[in-house]
């Protein structure tokens, strides 16, 4: 039974690794593209390109 917990944690930890690294890339060819985002005070993003 603990050999299934340990199973499910690495699974877990990572996919959380995996997308984590993707949005990191996404974010990066954004900046390289010159687009920039902004999160206002009730959650709403909002983008602008600055090239």
């Amino acid at each position: 039974m603990k050999n299934i917990f340990k199973i499910l944690i690495l699974i877990l930890v990572g996919l959380s690794m995996i997308g984590c690294s993707l949005l990191d890339e996404v974010n990066r060819e954004d900046q390289e593209r010159g687009r920039t985002c902004y999160k206002d005070q009730y959650g709403n993003v909002f983008c602008e390109d600055t090239k």
